[in-house]
Parts: C-alpha cells; sequence; structure tokens
C-alpha cells in the first residue's frame, strides 16, 4: 500500500517539520531530498516498521497518528 505522510507535516508547526523530516531521514536510512520527498508523496512504499517509526517521529512532535498519512485516493470510479 503506498501513503505518503504529507499531511502529517501539514498537521506539524512549522517550527518542527524541518526536525522532522531530518529525524525520518536519519531513521530509515535516507540520504537525499528526492529520496524522501518520494517517500512523502507515496511514490516510494513504506514498509510496516518504517510506518511505525514515521507514526513515533510524528508523536514525539505532538501529531497524532491518524494525522499523519494522506488519504489513499479510490480510483475504481
Amino acid at each position: 500500500m503506498k501513503r505518503g505522510f504529507r499531511r502529517g507535516l501539514n498537521e506539524a508547526k512549522l517550527k518542527d517539520q524541518a526536525a522532522i523530516r531530518r529525524e525520518i531521514m536519519e531513521k530509515l536510512g535516507i540520504n537525499n531530498r528526492v529520496s524522501l520527498a518520494q517517500r512523502r508523496d507515496g511514490i516510494t512504499s513504506n514498509t510496516p516498521a518504517e510506518e511505525d517509526a514515521i507514526e513515533l517521529i510524528f508523536k514525539k512532535h505532538g501529531v497524532p497518528a491518524d494525522k499523519v498519512w494522506d488519504k489513499i485516493a479510490d480510483n475504481a470510479n
């Protein structure tokens, strides 16, 4: 399942957004902004363990898990 965490970044306080991005990059071993953007936008899937780690980072910064993930579009018409 592909889903991004742009919603979580938008829910976070502006002062926390850079720290959240930095912590996610460190935790997932991401070494460039393009790879982070692909994860953020749901282009590259996260494993369940990575999703748990991302949720913990957002929780640490005051964003609950139900506000982290983007909605999945239903393209079935």
